[in-house]
């Protein structure tokens, strides 16, 4: 499934979420919404497992580069508070 920044723009509109949000470059097919914590902004959220699969298939790396590039580039780049949170979702075994 391909998500355009146009429509997760289009989205976060609606819902009224778009003046704050900070949207990760290039993984608009990770994002899966926003995550509400009590007496915080809304935060962006994006699937973990996906962002590594996207580096995995765009850089040519295995999985262990990949999630060394996701770490210290991607999750481990704050940019406030309103830095994008990444989730671990359950997935049946394959």
């Amino acid at each position: 499934m391909y998500t355009s920044r146009e429509r997760i723009n289009e989205w976060l509109r609606n819902t009224g979420w778009i003046d704050d949000t900070v949207l990760v470059d290039g993984f608009e097919d990770a994002f899966v919404g926003m995550t509400e914590v009590f007496n915080r902004p809304p935060l962006a959220t994006y699937d973990r497992g996906k962002c590594i699969e996207m580096i995995m298939a765009s850089e040519k790396v295995d999985v262990y580069e990949a999630v060394d590039i996701f770490d210290y580039n991607i999750a481990g780049n704050w940019v406030g508070d309103n830095t994008p949170v990444f989730i671990t979702l359950m997935r049946d075994p394959e």
